[in-house]
């Protein structure tokens, strides 16, 4: 399951300020037994703190 979530992945770093690390557009997240994309389960996890935070 790993190999297909992160297969095709683009590793970026801090010191690349100029890039963001891209996003799956594919459903590899399971948030409350619904499979959604990390961008949804982002949105959908509103009241989770961000680790930065």
């Amino acid at each position: 399951m790993t190999e297909s979530t992160v297969g095709g992945a683009h590793a970026s770093t801090a010191d690349q300020a100029k890039t963001c690390a891209k996003v799956s557009p594919y459903k590899t997240v399971n948030l409350n037994g619904v499979s959604m994309t990390p961008a949804q389960a982002y949105a959908a996890a509103r009241s989770t703190p961000d680790s930065d935070a």
